[in-house]
């Protein structure tokens, strides 16, 4: 069901497109083309590019100032107040998104959208190749880099992600994988800047990835993901798994497992909306099937981490958006 006017349940809705890529039954990365509108202040546990296709919309990013004291200055998501001979102090950075520009937002970094316009959202996960170029970037300010690719290859890009909002259902799967790896390239630093993925982080990542599937995919540790079993499971002690987690993934153990969650609802929403397609019949999920479906105790549960995630309630995102559920992208984009 899509709405016509702008709102559905009298809510402002998100009408647009999800491309996933999927590499062997797991997400690789997505990709969210959208008529996008303002936001409440949320923070993404995994590094976001922001693409305008229109003006009118502008990005608030919020962090904090720590300062020890022995003088060292860093900038830090979040103030924590555990901390003891620290001095804090608020940081916010406000960017008007220009369709020549491209601004990536660090995890786990308080943002929110202000204004109205076409935006594309690219999802980047830490143990991919595009999530390490993200992290490994140096030019953060205030949790977010600004890049001005050179005005060709935007043009470029720009070009496709329009052809993809026009009309998502003719696209081609190579050509949304195609566009995905252009806006990749458009941060990547040098190649030698790559720094590989700490094999404990690289184990977390994957036994994490393996176990957030959907309820029709029992496996071990599937309904609730406990720290001190998953340590266990790869064989390290808890402290250690959660701060190489945290220092090579830049986010914490659990919320990537929320994300995950919420990542396995939009795979499970694709694949109904294909099936749902494919007989000539609306799709016929509600919100509690989504949360039962990712192992959420209820639907109120499901759509506040959805919330803090994306600043949006998911009823203002799924009945209106079209999902496209891309198979195989290594091979799709090697044969492109």
């Amino acid at each position: 069901m899509v709405a016509t006017n702008g709102e559905f349940y009298n809510r402002p809705v998100w009408p647009g497109a999800v491309f996933l890529e999927r590499e062997r039954l797991l997400l690789r990365r997505g990709l969210y083309v959208c008529h996008a509108r303002e936001t409440a202040p949320h923070a993404s546990p995994i590094p976001q590019a922001y693409i305008a296709l229109t003006r009118g919309l502008s990005l608030r990013v919020e962090a904090w100032t720590e300062e020890t004291s022995a003088g060292e200055r860093r900038c830090v998501p979040a103030r924590d107040e555990r901390k003891r001979g620290c001095t804090w102090e608020p940081s916010e950075r406000r960017v008007e998104l220009r369709p020549g520009q491209l601004a990536l937002v660090m995890s786990d970094y308080q943002r929110q959208l202000e204004g109205e316009g076409i935006l594309a959202i690219s999802y980047l996960l830490p143990d991919s190749v595009e999530g390490q170029w993200a992290l490994t970037r140096g030019d953060y300010e205030v949790g977010v880099a600004v890049v001005t690719p050179p005005e060709r290859e935007m043009d470029y890009v720009l070009g496709q992600l329009a052809a993809l909002h026009r009309d998502p259902a003719a696209a081609r799967d190579a050509a949304a994988v195609e566009v995905s790896d252009s806006i990749a390239a458009l941060w990547a630093p040098a190649p030698g800047a790559r720094a590989a993925l700490d094999p404990v982080a690289a184990a977390v990542v994957m036994a994490v990835r393996k176990r957030c599937r959907l309820r029709r995919l029992q496996c071990e540790l599937n309904a609730r993901i406990v720290l001190c079993n998953l340590a266990d499971y790869i064989g390290t002690g808890q402290k250690k798994l959660e701060e190489t987690f945290r220092k090579h993934c830049k986010t914490s153990v659990c919320s990537f497992i929320r994300f995950l969650r919420a990542a396995s609802a939009m795979e499970f929403y694709a694949r109904e909306q294909r099936a749902a397609l494919g007989v000539g019949r609306e799709v016929s999920v509600t919100m509690t099937d989504l949360a039962q479906e990712v192992h959420y105790l209820d639907e109120a549960h499901f759509s506040n981490r959805f919330r803090g995630f994306h600043g949006i309630a998911p009823v203002m995102f799924y009945p209106n958006t079209y999902f496209r559920l891309i198979d195989d992208a290594v091979g799709l984009s090697a044969a492109a």
